[in-house]
């Protein structure tokens, strides 16, 4: 799925001398941000993107919007000049859900082009692998030191970079990347391998052993659908805890 990419304008609302009516004057151009869903089929340079994007040096890309046909026609594209990633959403991961995964992704471009109609077949590849349908159900979580066979959900993980949009009087428009923020990991467990857990917890919360070295790491991995196969990872860096329950 895919929303956003509306071109508008600012208004400016004003009355001169005596006149009763109000006048309207477009001011500066504003281009709306595109969302996209992407499961794991997707071509692996997005991929490539978004984790370059979770970097210090997020890079921008120039690409295209494209709505196609049941034969991949292109019938609708529009073009993107210089974009960030501006969020990355994961979705929740549940033991037994059945939905398929979806990545959302938040792209926030520094101009949009008009929308056109190519016509034209489809030259690139859509990565359509069977082996690689990814399912919200299938992922493999991992912490240092901790039993974590026993986690049956993860809450959805949001990465958001701000992104400042400057304008300039002669209407041209810059964007620069700004700080960078993870949401926190919400894990739920079975009481069964709860005591380790527990006891990190006090450690780390009550009695204050929280300093870097104290916070640990781990990784999230999304796996096909015979749950060996990896099909793309996030690993976790300094990781602390903050409640229990």
């Amino acid at each position: 799925a895919a929303t956003g990419g509306a071109i508008s304008a600012d208004v400016t609302v004003y009355q001169s001398g005596g006149d009763p009516f109000a006048q309207k004057q477009l001011g500066d151009i504003r281009y709306e941000d595109l969302v996209v869903e992407a499961g794991a089929t997707m071509p692996g340079a997005l991929f490539d993107w978004v984790a370059a994007s979770w970097g210090p040096q997020p890079p921008s890309r120039d690409g295209a919007l494209l709505a196609l046909s049941y034969d991949f026609t292109v019938q609708r594209e529009q073009p993107f000049e210089d974009a960030l990633i501006a969020e990355t959403t994961i979705p929740a991961l549940d033991a037994s859900s059945k939905a398929p995964g979806r990545m959302t992704v938040r792209i926030t471009p520094r101009s949009l082009g008009p929308p056109t109609n190519p016509g034209s077949k489809l030259q690139i590849s859509l990565g359509k692998s069977p082996h690689k349908t990814w399912l919200a159900s299938s992922f493999r979580f991992t912490l240092d030191g901790l039993d974590t066979k026993h986690v049956s959900r993860i809450e959805p993980i949001t990465v958001r970079r701000s992104i400042e949009v400057l304008t300039s009087g002669s209407g041209g428009t810059s964007i620069s990347p700004g700080r960078i923020g993870f949401s926190d990991l919400r894990v739920r467990l079975s009481a069964v391998s709860a005591a380790a857990w527990y006891a990190w917890h006090k450690d780390f919360v009550i009695d204050g052993n929280n300093s870097n070295a104290d916070e640990r790491s781990g990784a999230i991995a999304f796996l096909a659908p015979d749950l060996k196969t990896e099909l793309a990872r996030i690993d976790l860096h300094n990781v602390g805890i903050v409640r229990d329950g």
